[in-house]
């Protein structure tokens, strides 16, 4: 099941990414990726927390869909740690993104 449906614009699916759900994800300007814990999934977009390496103060980020759907994210979810699903590719040199496609494993 894809991660974004497309109705006029991006949606999230809320059956497939949920309050409480893991995530690792990666915008592209980013070095590496933020592990965190998924805490509201609207329609358009999702907020994330984590604890930064700097300091233990929780901080969050927002996904958008578009952005999603634009390929300059680059997400892997999972609510148990064993289905994981994935979406987006992005190149590690650039931040450019190679390819949208969401995967379950």
């Amino acid at each position: 099941m894809p991660l974004i449906n497309t109705e006029d614009t991006p949606v999230f699916d809320k059956n497939e990414i949920y309050p409480r759900c893991f995530i690792r994800a990666r915008y592209r300007t980013w070095p590496e990726a933020r592990n965190g814990l998924v805490v509201d999934v609207s329609k358009d977009r999702i907020s994330a927390i984590f604890i930064p390496l700097v300091h233990t103060a929780v901080r969050f980020y927002s996904i958008k869909a578009v952005e999603v759907m634009d390929g300059k994210w680059e997400l892997q979810y999972s609510p148990d740690l064993e289905t994981i699903g994935k979406v987006g590719n992005l190149n590690v040199n650039d931040g450019e993104a190679d390819t949208q496609e969401a995967v379950s494993e």
